[in-house]
């Protein structure tokens, strides 16, 4: 399935402030004495996640839209119940192997939320202009 513009854009945005982040979080870890190859790895595992994670639920929230009310939830829980067992899987393997520092697999699968978060302060996420406003939507609903 071809990802819409919209989603692109907001797949862009999301894999920059991961890598951003995990460039951070590796600064700060070197600062700290905490670097090691273990982190550069963990880092890039966490980051995969975080991004490949992003990508699922774009794809999921595109494959739901174009389907029936209950096709599209069906589409929704299975996506969203995949998406936090790949989660899970990459923070056990953080734990699990020596050759992943844990915290750098956690932190980057955590920055998704981080960068939504700091677009919306900084005013730099606006929902499309043709998107109705929240409470529009809630005024259809009843």
């Amino acid at each position: 399935m071809k990802l819409q513009p919209a989603s692109k854009r907001e797949l862009r945005r999301i894999s920059v402030g991961v890598i951003a982040g995990s460039a951070v979080m590796l600064g700060i870890m070197a600062v700290c004495g905490r670097f090691a190859w273990a982190a550069v790895w963990g880092a890039l595992l966490g980051a995969a996640v975080a991004i490949g994670n992003f990508c699922y639920l774009a794809v999921s929230v595109q494959k739901a839209a174009a389907a029936e009310a209950d096709r599209a939830r069906l589409i929704m829980r299975s996506s969203y119940t995949a998406r936090m067992l790949i989660t899970l899987a990459a923070v056990g393997l953080g734990l699990a192997l020596d050759v992943l520092d844990w915290l750098a697999v956690l932190i980057p699968i955590l920055l998704p939320r981080a960068t939504i978060l700091v677009l919306q302060l900084t005013g730099a996420y606006r929902p499309d202009k043709g998107a109705p406003a929240d409470a529009e939507m809630i005024e259809k609903e009843e």
